[in-house]
């Protein structure tokens, strides 16, 4: 049975051989492009700020009692949501979301879905406009009786 380090160690003898350098110096390259490979990852910058976030949200949807399916990939994602979204938007909108699934008794989504189709923020109410009547009805208008009067009179 052939194992991982004779095939490797006959690869680099291949390579070598192509290359006109030594075996023992292929070896040593893939040593430390693997090493740079499986460097540790850094974590997000802010972690408070995920963890915020994350804790916001249920682990079992209050209607329905199932799992929402929280995990730790979803904190991935918030790290890549608060790129382009601000930490108290994402707070705002996700409470407004619970608020609104609580209200008309809807069943939450899952958190990964949620956060890959986050919703847009909630515009807030408009300030209600007040009518100013026309000083002029568009019946009585010098510029509408004219084109009334050319109609009449192509007919």
């Amino acid at each position: 049975m052939v194992t991982l380090d004779v095939v490797a160690y006959l690869l680099a003898k291949t390579i070598a051989k192509a290359e006109n350098t030594t075996t023992e110096a292929v070896l040593e390259e893939a040593i430390r492009a693997t090493r740079r490979d499986t460097a540790p990852r850094q974590e997000p910058e802010d972690t408070e700020a995920i963890e915020e976030i994350y804790a916001l949200y249920p682990g079992k949807c209050p209607i329905s009692g199932r799992s929402t399916g929280k995990c730790s990939k979803n904190k991935k994602q918030i790290a890549t949501l608060l790129k382009t979204r601000g930490l108290q938007d994402i707070k705002d909108t996700m409470l407004s979301y619970l608020e609104d699934c609580k209200s008309s008794n809807t069943y939450i989504k899952n958190f990964g879905t949620l956060l890959n189709q986050f919703p847009e923020k909630k515009a807030a109410p408009a300030a209600p406009t007040k009518q100013v009547a026309p000083s002029q009805d568009i019946w009585d208008d010098p510029l509408y009786q004219q084109w009334k009067e050319k109609q009449q009179d192509n007919q």
